[in-house]
């Protein structure tokens, strides 16, 4: 697992290792070359020079796994005037990277079972690139 409060870098090192390596497998179309967190944002650079940035606060509420699906998670931002007084917002504690096409993010609420595809996280993105409607002339 990697501890995400050490530094908040962590993945570019083992992505260059893991893109480094030769494999029998095709490289995937959607890559990062770079992910971060800084504050509660995580930072993505993918290979094809594209940034995405999604709230951690987000990226939570759209687990991607069956549980979650099922039953969507209470997420607590910092900035959530109704928040009690007990209630933690949302924070990462760790990833891992998931072969060559995922990471799995482990959350302060306990949780860690969602698998987020990198495909995924590309999907997340709210960039005005990203959300225009198709037939617009925006390369994707």
């Amino acid at each position: 697992m990697l501890g995400l409060k050490r530094s908040p870098w962590v993945f570019d090192k083992l992505l260059a290792r893991k893109q480094s390596k030769g494999s029998d497998v095709p490289a995937m179309s959607i890559t990062p070359v770079s992910v971060k967190r800084i504050d509660s944002v995580l930072k993505i650079e993918w290979k094809d020079g594209h940034r995405t940035e999604i709230g951690l606060a987000d990226l939570r509420r759209n687990c991607p796994c069956a549980e979650c699906r099922k039953t969507p998670p209470k997420v607590v931002e910092a900035n959530d005037p109704l928040k009690l007084f007990d209630d933690q917002p949302i924070a990462l504690v760790g990833a891992s990277l998931v072969g060559n096409y995922a990471i799995q993010f482990n959350w302060n609420d306990g949780h860690s079972h969602g698998i987020y595809s990198f495909d995924f996280l590309r999907s997340l993105c709210k960039c005005s690139n990203c959300t225009a409607p198709a037939g617009d002339g925006f390369t994707r």
